[in-house]
């Protein structure tokens, strides 16, 4: 990732913050049992990690719930969809403005879009995929703990295991345990 003391970095992180502050997002606490909608948002470049987010669309597709997924790859080079779903949208640095923030039409409509639940399903920092999450229009999103995941409403601190399979195995834990 960019060097985050960068003009560029600072600018970005600037106009994101004005963005969520002039947002207006309902939250709530949301389970799977409560959710009919959910968008996953994740890292097209970690292939490792792509059949634990297949198995959690899954489990969430058993619960009865619709998802959209949103992919982004750090790199220039196009992007073949993934194929989790028919409901994909990927993007890449090429579909970013100089603030990396994404100017795809598809993105931007997705992220105005209303969802029950949000995932965060990245492990490395990436600015375009922190504008995404932090301005999705979900009612519960969750995700991995990080100092500046100030928009997420549910957080899961993986300890030295920062893997997307622990987190599924968590988010499944928990999420059938909350209360409603």
């Amino acid at each position: 990732m960019e060097n985050q003391n960068s003009i560029r970095y600072r600018l970005a992180n600037f106009f994101l913050k004005k963005k969520i502050k002039n947002s207006r997002r309902s939250k709530s606490t949301q389970t799977p049992a409560n959710s009919k909608t959910a968008l996953i948002i994740f890292d097209v470049l970690n292939t490792q990690e792509l059949s634990n987010i297949k198995n959690f669309a899954k489990w969430l597709n058993e619960q009865g719930i619709k998802i959209n997924f949103l992919g982004y790859a750090a790199t220039k080079e196009p992007i073949d969809q993934i194929m989790l779903d028919n409901n994909e949208t990927c993007f890449n640095k090429k579909d970013c403005n100089w603030l990396m923030q994404p100017k795809t039409p598809s993105v931007n409509e997705l992220l105005k879009q209303q969802f029950d639940l949000h995932f965060e399903f990245f492990t490395r920092s990436s600015f375009p995929l922190h504008y995404c999450s932090a301005l999705a229009n979900a009612k519960f999103k969750t995700g991995i703990y990080a100092e500046n995941a100030n928009h997420l409403d549910f957080m899961i601190n993986l300890g030295n295991d920062q893997s997307i399979a622990k987190l599924t195995i968590q988010l499944k834990q928990y999420l059938s345990q909350l209360k409603v």
